[in-house]
């Protein structure tokens, strides 16, 4: 805990990168901020933390909320819901996001989903689930993840388009906080693409080797958004991947896939041996030559 401590203190240069909204004074005041929360996390005490005269300082300082939590993560989950219940934080920046245009209320959301929430706001975050605007939903559905998670995947079966894989990495950390309550077998098994893909993330973070059979299912079934992404989840697990059905699949798609396939293969350490079990005679030179490659660069 105290060599983490260590390094938020460290990380000013870390919070350049957090101040897309925020002046260089808002900069400045989220690096105090973080000091001055991390000296709290070691020491509880109300005088440690710092006074908010103006919204500058409020986003700032929820700046500096988020970023600890994130990176603390449940080692000091009280003390960051004590934070934020000691400066209605929560309330606060969701009366600002509810005042805000749609691409400052974005931003403000995901700062929210960020940190710890009271779950009385739950109502008030769902309303913003009918917002026209994708990142408004977006953020929105990952508040309620932090809330939870069980009503967050029922907005999730009615998101009303598909996830991209970007926004369902983005999602991940907040499923993955409650990772003994969601269950992958359903969402995998799940007819909704959303929930499906969500399945698939959760299996590869966490190299879930049992879900290998499902894995299978898909590449064989219906969800053919979603083939690639199980091919590469059991590439990573390291499976068998010189079944029938795996050949075929591969020997049916556009060259830019097989070749994606190839590279994905090589990232994950299949051998020639097992690449020629698996791919056709084009795609084998391609492996050959992509594997060649790659031992040069880590020579």
């Amino acid at each position: 805990m105290i060599a983490l401590l260590a390094m938020l203190l460290m990380a000013g240069s870390g919070v350049l990168l957090l101040g897309r909204y925020l002046s260089r004074r808002g900069v400045r005041l989220t690096y105090r901020c973080i000091r001055s929360i991390a000296e709290y996390v070691v020491a509880p005490s109300a005088e440690r933390l710092p006074h908010i005269r103006s919204g500058l300082s409020l986003v700032a300082f929820a700046e500096a909320v988020a970023f600890v939590a994130e990176r603390l993560c449940d080692e000091a989950d009280e003390q960051m819901r004590e934070i934020v219940r000691y400066y209605a934080l929560d309330s606060r920046l969701l009366l600002m996001a509810e005042r805000a245009n749609s691409t400052r209320r974005a931003y403000l959301l995901a700062l929210l989903a960020r940190m710890p929430l009271d779950a009385s706001l739950l109502r008030r975050i769902e309303k913003m689930m009918d917002d026209t605007d994708e990142d408004v939903r977006l953020y929105a559905l990952m508040c309620c993840f932090a809330i939870d998670e069980r009503v967050a995947v029922r907005h999730l079966c009615r998101f009303g388009r598909r996830l991209s894989r970007f926004e369902a990495c983005e999602l991940l950390p907040k499923v993955c906080r409650y990772a003994d309550a969601v269950a992958w077998t359903p969402l995998l098994r799940s007819e909704d693409y959303n929930l499906a893909l969500l399945g698939i993330c959760i299996v590869r973070r966490y190299s879930i080797i049992e879900s290998e059979t499902d894995l299978h299912n898909i590449i064989g079934g219906t969800h053919r958004s979603l083939q690639y992404d199980a091919l590469c989840a059991l590439a990573e697990l390291q499976c068998d991947l010189s079944t029938t059905h795996i050949r075929h699949w591969i020997q049916q798609q556009e060259t830019a896939v097989r070749h994606a396939v190839c590279r994905h293969l090589v990232r994950t350490g299949y051998s020639l041996r097992s690449a020629k079990r698996i791919l056709g005679r084009e795609e084998r030179g391609l492996f050959e030559q992509m594997l060649n490659t790659y031992k040069r660069h880590i020579g």
